[in-house]
């Protein structure tokens, strides 16, 4: 859009570098004039505030804090556009934790699944065991001679 990251390829290996400069120039300065405005001058807390103070404190350089606060507010704008929905200021996703304890959870809930089969498989042929034998019991007692 305006952000667009140069590439870097080699072989089997790739990474993403500085901006690439044949993007939109205009998108790139309005973006980046938000990133400024909201990494230094806006007072109020929000997400977008909390993202630039966590980025600042993992890299310290600010013009690049006030490029990745754009690119934040590139992908935001994107959803909102592709999705058609209303901001939604405090949107979480599932943290890794959470997704590691569904995954967890369903493993353990698998495992029951196919430990609850067993029995019941047991149990089936002990009931077929346990009729036949029955029947043959019945069969011994009232047998007329």
């Amino acid at each position: 859009a305006g952000l667009s990251p140069t590439l870097h390829s080699s072989g089997e290996s790739s990474r993403t570098g500085r901006i690439n400069r044949k993007s939109n120039k205009f998108l790139r300065s309005v973006l980046y004039k938000a990133g400024v405005s909201i990494s230094s001058k806006v007072k109020d807390d929000s997400n977008l505030k909390d993202y630039s103070r966590r980025i600042l404190s993992r890299y310290g350089n600010g013009k690049l804090v006030y490029m990745k606060t754009a690119a934040k507010i590139a992908r935001i704008v994107f959803a909102l556009l592709k999705k058609r929905e209303p901001y939604k200021p405090f949107y979480e996703r599932p943290s890794i934790d959470d997704k590691n304890l569904n995954k967890s959870k369903t493993r353990k809930i698998l495992h029951k699944k196919k430990s609850i089969e067993k029995m019941a498989k047991r149990i089936m042929k002990k009931k077929e065991y346990l009729s036949d034998e029955l029947i043959r019991q019945i069969k011994s007692t009232f047998e007329v001679e």
